[in-house]
């Protein structure tokens, strides 16, 4: 069987490694980033097309240095024992 699996935030944690350069890119305090859990044009009152610049920009140099979050390793080895093709998505 093929299997997509997104990278974004699903097997890495991708928030955490390019929300620096986020706060940077959008000139945010960190802190206030990292405890709102309101949308991204909420919280920044920015259109989510700025947002999609930035993720285009920055996301597919950067995803490759987000760190796989724990376990995932071990599934994705059993899928592939099991003989599934997996496809990552970003």
């Amino acid at each position: 069987m093929k299997i997509g699996i997104d990278i974004d935030d699903t097997i890495c944690d991708t928030w955490e490694y390019v929300r620096p350069f986020f706060c940077k890119y959008f000139n945010l305090d960190e802190n206030l980033i990292r405890k709102s859990n309101l949308a991204y044009e909420d919280v920044l009152g920015i259109s989510i097309e700025k947002y999609y610049d930035f993720a285009r920009k920055y996301y597919p140099s950067n995803i490759k240095n987000a760190k796989i979050k724990d376990g995932v390793v071990a599934v994705l080895n059993k899928l592939k024992e099991e003989g599934h093709q997996i496809i990552f998505i970003y």
